[in-house]
């Protein structure tokens, strides 16, 4: 017996490799609840069973959509389960998220725990996804969606895209309509495609031969720069400027290769240095872009994060009213000021709009003066 179970034992990591495999190659399971729920296909065209009344959403780890899309999309907190930790709490409460939704802020049953993620281990979020007693789970083909999913939990995933904008749109669609305020999201999407066709239609075409070229990057070594295949791409193609960092690939790269770059206006990301600190940095004086004064912190609250639907089109804005404003009329504070009176009711205060423009560093800069109060 001993004999034939040391012969046999050869066989065991072989058998437990098939197990796994046969278990990943399984059919997702078709999501079925008790009592009166209604059908949600996800953006994979998976139809997923949503109990009534809804329970509340929560968004795992990855997708890069999370609660402030449900907020923007459907303007509805009440359809959270979870948003995040206290540290989120804390985080939010300096976001215009928490003017518009203040009532959030005191809510404890959505700061109690972090995003669904790997950081616990896969059985312990399962565990946790379990207690949250959620109406649906949103995410990725990956990660622990993909375990809720085999779990047989509710699991929404997003529609894939080409750019960060089509992807936002089609996830504000799916979280809408699960939030049962699908007409939101049309009246978002709206706003989104306005704001970009009435800048287009002012801005006009500029020759390849006259566009600028610009660079947006971190400032702490490496430097993290924006490439071409970024998804913040589109933004610099719709506000008619080129990217300097055609013909690299890695979006960390050294202070040789940004001086290569040499551009003509060089965007700072939110934290790190201000202009005034990069501008008088002696590693960079050579600069075309210093040497004009032509550095900015770039707009809002994240500057250089990818903007929500919202705030696209107004970001898209800012950076050819900078690099073009001769071509542009100087109404920017206006769009800040405004832009989320539509559809959340809420005007930004002139401070607001200060802040968001970043006056404080950016006045130094050239030609940053047609952005401050009347």
């Amino acid at each position: 017996m001993d004999r034939c179970s040391r012969e046999a034992a050869w066989l065991v990591p072989f058998v437990c490799v098939g197990l796994v495999i046969l278990a990943l190659l399984r059919a997702e399971p078709r999501f079925t609840v008790s009592g009166p729920a209604r059908t949600v296909v996800d953006g994979e065209g998976l139809p997923v069973a949503i109990a009534e009344p809804f329970r509340g959403a929560v968004f795992t780890w990855g997708p890069g959509i999370g609660a402030k899309t449900l907020l923007e999309a459907a303007r509805a907190p009440e359809k959270l389960a979870s948003v995040g930790t206290r540290e989120d709490r804390e985080d939010f409460a300096h976001e215009f998220w928490s003017r518009i939704f203040p009532a959030m802020l005191e809510d404890d049953r959505l700061w109690d725990e972090p995003q669904l993620g790997y950081a616990r281990g896969a059985v312990v979020e399962q565990e946790r996804a379990l207690a949250m007693e959620a109406g649906a789970f949103f995410g990725g083909g990956f990660g622990p969606a993909k375990l809720l999913r085999q779990l047989g939990i509710p699991t929404l995933y997003f529609q894939r895209a080409e750019n960060w904008d089509d992807y936002q749109a089609a996830a504000a669609r799916l979280i809408a309509n699960v939030a049962g305020h699908p007409d939101r999201a049309e009246e978002l999407i709206a706003q989104d495609r306005k704001g970009y066709a009435e800048l287009a239609a002012e801005l006009g075409t500029v020759p390849v031969v006259e566009q600028a070229r610009v660079l947006v990057m971190g400032t702490s070594s490496p430097y993290y720069v924006k490439v071409v295949n970024n998804s913040y791409q589109p933004y610099l193609v719709s506000a008619e400027v080129r990217n300097a960092t055609v013909g690299l690939s890695g979006q960390q790269q050294d202070a040789e290769r940004i001086l290569s770059m040499d551009p003509d206006f060089i965007f700072l990301m939110a934290r790190g240095k201000s202009p005034r600190e990069f501008m008088a940095d002696p590693l960079w004086r050579g600069m075309k872009a210093v040497r004009a004064k032509r550095v900015y912190r770039t707009l809002g609250e994240g500057g250089g994060g990818l903007p929500g639907l919202t705030d696209a089109p107004v970001l898209v804005r800012w950076i050819a009213e900078v690099v073009y404003p001769d071509r542009l009329r100087p109404t920017m504070r206006q769009q800040l000021r405004e832009r989320y009176m539509p559809r959340f009711g809420y005007r930004m205060s002139e401070a607001e709009v200060d802040a968001d423009l970043h006056l404080d560093v950016n006045l130094g800069s050239a030609g940053y003066e047609r952005f401050t109060r009347e």
